[in-house]
């Protein structure tokens, strides 16, 4: 399962999809949230073949209990957040149990990173600090 939230265009999505297809990796992303009705991801599942589910996360204990469902009767085994925007509960994590969760972060952390570090405010802060390497961070969530 992808979580994604606010306008995700959905290139991390993309670049999954991609891969796991390019390398013949048997693996099949099984459902897509998005947060946003008119979020373009939408689009972009529907091309690729993907099933996608808009939940609206304006009341946030109503969406975990959305996406725990989502959860429980599909066949997921992982959750990434690829774009997706919004801090989710130490509860809604505990009751996953053993199903991870990985954040996809668009630079390296700790740097760049932290409250309001999302989207284009991320890549600033890269480019107006001149490091010489950037790259994306990839990290397990926990309560």
């Amino acid at each position: 399962m992808v979580l994604s939230s606010g306008n995700s265009r959905g290139s991390n999505l993309a670049a999954m999809h991609r891969f796991f297809t390019m390398q013949e990796i048997p693996v099949r992303i099984a459902l897509v949230v998005y947060t946003k009705r008119s979020a373009p991801i939408a689009g972009l599942c529907a091309s690729l073949g993907i099933p996608a589910l808009w939940i609206s996360s304006k009341d946030p204990e109503a969406f975990e209990r959305q996406v725990l469902h989502q959860v429980m009767t599909g066949d997921i085994s992982l959750i990434a957040l690829a774009g997706f925007l919004k801090q989710l509960s130490a509860g809604f994590i505990s009751q996953l149990g053993n199903i991870p969760i990985l954040n996809i972060h668009p630079a390296l952390l700790p740097d760049f990173g932290g409250k309001g570090m999302y989207g284009h405010r991320v890549h600033e802060s890269v480019f107006n600090s001149k490091e010489q390497f950037s790259g994306a961070t990839i990290h397990k969530v926990d309560p």
